[in-house]
């Protein structure tokens, strides 16, 4: 049944916190809270963002969607959103202004903008989720907690504290936060919470490799040496498998209370997470303490939203997905990814392309989501790409899974000077080379680990002497170029490959692989030589979760 309430004028006033606050997590909630259902067909895909509650034009020509200060920019989004197929909100509430007992509230005569952002998203049946960074310190929201509680923050390998964000560890940290959400419930007629910095921090270039050095805190640490036997000054290393579990199960029993806190409050919301990775759920487990496994097994999180870059390349995007789609429970709704806020060279032209979308989502769909996610609705309006989220709003699942492609791969090579058909007139007195460049984006995390390398000819039309072969200029972010070549070591004759697999250096800093030149080399002779076949494939050596 539709919630409909009025938008009020509230007579709201600054609040301060108290150092001795009581964190209330026991509530009732509003009578709207979970009662609004999409009315949606299943053979099409659910379409949700992340990001504010209205769209607004800067003066320098770039789109938001917090802060918003009127109703127009409000109505503006819905429109776009009911236009256009866009059925779910992942508004981030703590970017706006609301009444509440434990954080700074409006001044007197403020109007409630989530509230006419609601009523309005389920006037166009649009669902609404409350987004809230769970462990971050959100300046101006979490000022005085953080200032009563500075001990909370959690701290590195070394004891230094990360002013960013709280520690999971504190049961205070967990209480405050879960106050906030519930404070959502209470309030509004909410239809879901989505949990987003629901992990640690992680400063790792290459996250492959890298576990997560923070979590050294009291509690966590006290625990440790409790169980199993150390004295007050031991110190684990952050790879020690018990420590990543003691430090993991933190975040999992924030999301336990939670569970616990709207079973008591008699209310039934789906709990969505965003998963903070690059490379799959075991490089997230060690990298930011996210278990989603336990959090599966123990039916404690309704939807996953994956923070995987398109920008990573679509291989790899499918293969991160991939690792969560292998733990999921069949109830629990996994939106694919289609990040446009990160990873791309703006400043320089490089920004997200309709093309792009509707490759991510075709393989999202494919690999099993039923459901896609937006980061974020001011790139989609900066961009453009109002159009393709309607169409992609208006695609078959049915049809698309029924389509013959595979979601993991991805060829570099599928458009430029090698492809297949390429017929090469040979010369008796040199050798002839074709060559193709690919473009890469130096991102230090992403940062490219390997290539693979296929290039099938037909020598059946020709007279050859000698081998052919293959050479990879790589030029990298600091300037810093190599050359490395392959060659078969015999005559080629009749139907032949070339194949090989690339190591590529980096530092995950300044050595970031930025183009990679690409040259057949032919051997001297007579005819033709027709390339059959050309993949460059990103990644391959890549350790799969």
């Amino acid at each position: 049944m539709r919630c409909v309430f009025t938008t009020v004028i509230i007579g709201w006033m600054c609040c301060s916190v108290m150092a001795n606050e009581n964190y209330v997590t026991t509530v009732t909630p509003n009578p709207g809270a979970g009662k609004f259902r999409l009315r949606h067909d299943p053979d099409r895909p659910v379409l949700g963002f992340y990001g504010g509650i209205g769209l607004w034009k800067l003066s320098d020509g770039r789109w938001t969607g917090y802060g918003v200060k009127s109703k127009e920019q409000v109505d503006y989004l819905i429109q776009r959103c009911k236009e256009n197929g866009m059925n779910r909100i992942y508004a981030s509430m703590q970017e706006e202004q609301y009444s509440s007992k434990y954080t700074p509230s409006p001044v007197e005569g403020s109007t409630d903008y989530i509230a006419y952002c609601i009523q309005r998203a389920h006037e166009e049946g649009i669902e609404f989720y409350a987004d809230m960074p769970i462990f971050a310190y959100v300046h101006g929201k979490n000022d005085e907690f953080a200032k009563a509680h500075p001990e909370v923050f959690t701290r590195d390998q070394s004891g230094v504290l990360d002013t960013h964000m709280f520690s999971a560890a504190w049961p205070l940290v967990r209480q405050y936060k879960r106050a906030l959400l519930m404070e959502f419930v209470q309030n509004y007629p909410i239809d879901g919470l989505q949990l987003d910095f629901i992990r640690y921090p992680y400063y790792w270039k290459n996250l492959r490799e890298g576990y997560c050095r923070h979590g050294y805190d009291q509690p966590s640490l006290e625990k440790f040496r409790r169980e199993f036997g150390y004295n007050a000054s031991y110190v684990p290393t952050p790879n020690d498998p018990r420590w990543l579990k003691v430090r993991s199960d933190t975040v999992t029993q924030f999301i336990r209370e939670l569970c616990g806190d709207l079973e008591q409050a008699g209310v039934k919301l789906p709990i969505g997470v965003y998963d903070s990775g690059t490379y799959g759920r075991k490089d997230s487990y060690h990298d930011v303490l996210q278990d989603w496994q336990q959090w599966e097994t123990e039916g404690l999180v309704d939807q996953h939203s994956p923070m995987f870059l398109m920008t990573a390349g679509m291989g790899n995007l499918a293969y991160t997905v991939q690792s969560l789609m292998e733990v999921k429970r069949p109830s629990t709704e996994l939106l694919g990814p289609i990040f446009l806020a990160e990873g791309f060279n703006t400043d320089q032209g490089d920004v997200p392309t309709a093309d792009m979308v509707r490759d991510a989502a075709r393989r999202m769909i494919k690999l099993g989501c039923n459901s896609l996610w937006f980061c974020r609705a001011s790139e989609i309006e900066q961009y453009d790409l109002w159009p393709v989220v309607k169409e992609i709003s208006q695609w078959s699942i049915k049809e698309i899974r029924g389509e013959d492609f595979d979601p993991f791969y991805e060829n570099l090579l599928a458009t430029g000077a090698i492809q297949p058909g390429v017929e090469v007139q040979l010369a008796a007195n040199k050798g002839v080379e074709l060559t193709q460049v690919v473009k890469f984006r130096p991102i230090q995390h992403l940062s490219v680990d390997s290539l693979a390398i296929k290039v099938k000819v037909d020598f059946s039309g020709a007279k050859v002497e000698g081998p052919a072969g293959l050479r990879l200029k790589l030029k990298y972010k600091n300037g810093m170029e190599e050359t490395v070549s392959y060659r078969t070591g015999v005559a080629v004759q009749g139907m032949s490959e070339l194949v090989w697999t690339v190591p590529v250096t980096t530092d995950f800093n300044t050595i970031l692989l930025t183009e990679a030149q690409l040259t057949v080399e032919f051997p001297r002779g007579t005819g033709k030589a027709v390339v059959q076949g050309a993949e460059m494939i990103r990644d391959p050596l890549l350790r799969r979760p």
